[in-house]
């Protein structure tokens, strides 16, 4: 072994410790909107060192103008100027967006990008540009935070190709026209998709428990700790992409405590200590977590019914008493393949010793009728309305319950492994 391996093998061995408490989150994380986003970069003609802010107005109607300094544009032959979003700097001119200028924008020669880096309007001190020759997929840069100089987020910049959309394109184009003020728009051939990431995120192995965990810039300025603004969630070990979406698990870091608590399942968690960058935090076992569940302990189940999808019409959980159920509820963004590999373990070990009912909540009827007719499950797969999904207390998918023969609930946040465990003892 390598002494570079030995030092990896090293550090992956902290970093996954049970009880410990962990610090690196190593990877930028997609989130759900990234490879679905299309946010278009408009590029516009850029005639001499002044250019017209970037707003919606009026085709015509005058808008803010700025100075900048150009870059050495020596090989250029035409030039032109873009403003990808970014917060990270305090600037009462152009206000959160960074400048990008295009030489040879519409011209054959491969196009040179030259970003604003640093934020100061000067294009002379950011470095070499980036060439973007028309048959590359894609370029990738930061922008990073002008107080925090470690804070940055990640951009990729691609062609905004639209072959044989000519409808789109012929309203894309009319749209920014339109709404250019008197820039003028130098069309969508000219023009650039940008996507961002903003989360980081680590697989944490810690006690007898595993998950991912996000941290994410919600404001886009690079920074990754500013309490009551930016976010941070746990989520299944290895899942990408992830959700921003505050009623999909992730919470609001708090505006008054430099510690607080995240609960995975039935275990507690302390947070605290998030850095800037969003890279390095502290985190630490707290103990069992009662769940909001579990009040429904030892209590007859609350009567439902729900959609057999295999056969289009609804059934009652009433009607299973008599016979032990496993109640499943689940969606596709948090239980794989696996998970319904060990739901057929159940189902052909426990014959007619036990009913199972799967309800997917969250997702569209026709793609789960179509997912459960393509893998033959046998056992009774439904939805799951909100009404279901609030009077069972479900606080995070996937969650299991385990009813007795009178339909009681003993357990609650059992998983399917469990499950499994529990009927071939």
């Amino acid at each position: 072994m390598t002494f570079r391996n030995l030092i990896l093998y090293f550090i992956v061995l902290v970093f996954t410790m049970p009880g410990k408490s962990q610090s690196i989150l190593p990877n930028r994380v997609k989130t759900q909107l990234y490879d679905r986003g299309y946010n278009i970069i408009p590029a516009y003609k850029c005639v001499g060192n002044v250019l017209e802010y970037y707003t919606d107005a009026y085709a015509g109607e005058e808008l803010e103008k700025f100075s900048v300094k150009l870059p050495d544009l020596t090989g250029c032959t035409d030039t032109g100027y873009a403003f990808v979003y970014f917060a990270g700097f305090e600037r009462p001119t152009c206000k959160n967006y960074s400048v990008v200028i295009i030489g040879n924008a519409q011209s054959l020669l491969i196009p040179k990008l030259f970003i604003d880096k640093n934020h100061n309007l000067d294009f002379t001190d950011d470095g070499p540009s980036i060439d973007f020759p028309y048959n590359k997929e894609d370029i990738e840069f930061d922008l990073c935070n002008a107080v925090e100089s470690t804070a940055c987020l990640h951009y990729r910049l691609s062609r905004y190709r639209l072959d044989n959309q000519y409808t789109l394109q012929r309203n894309l184009e009319d749209f920014f026209t339109s709404n250019a003020g008197t820039k003028r728009y130098l069309g969508m051939i000219n023009s650039f998709r940008i996507q961002c990431q903003n989360q980081w995120g680590g697989n944490i192995k810690i006690e007898n428990d595993s998950f991912r965990i996000t941290v994410e810039d919600h404001n886009i300025n690079g920074l990754y700790n500013e309490p009551g603004i930016d976010h941070i969630s746990l989520v299944p070990y290895g899942m990408e992409p992830v959700s921003n979406d505050l009623k999909e698990g992730s919470i609001v870091q708090p505006k008054d405590h430099s510690e607080f608590f995240l609960q995975h399942l039935n275990e507690s968690y302390k947070i605290s200590g998030i850095t800037a960058n969003g890279q390095v935090l502290n985190i630490s076992y707290n103990g069992k977590h009662k769940r909001a569940a579990e009040k429904l302990l030892k209590k007859r189940a609350p009567r439902f019914s729900y959609e057999l999808l295999a056969y289009r019409k609804y059934a009652k959980l009433r009607k299973c008493r008599g016979t032990p159920v496993y109640l499943f509820f689940y969606d596709f963004k948090t239980a794989d393949s696996a998970t319904f590999n060990i739901l057929k373990q159940i189902y052909d070990s426990a014959g007619n010793r036990l009913k199972i009912i799967t309800l997917n909540y969250g997702n569209s009827p026709s793609m789960v009728r179509e997912f459960v007719k393509q893998n033959y499950y046998s056992w009774s797969n439904g939805l799951a309305t909100k009404k279901i999904y609030d009077r069972y207390k479900v606080d995070q998918l996937p969650m299991g319950f385990y009813l007795n023969k009178r339909l009681r609930i003993m357990k609650v946040g059992i998983a399917p492994k469990e499950m499994l465990q529990e009927i071939t003892r």
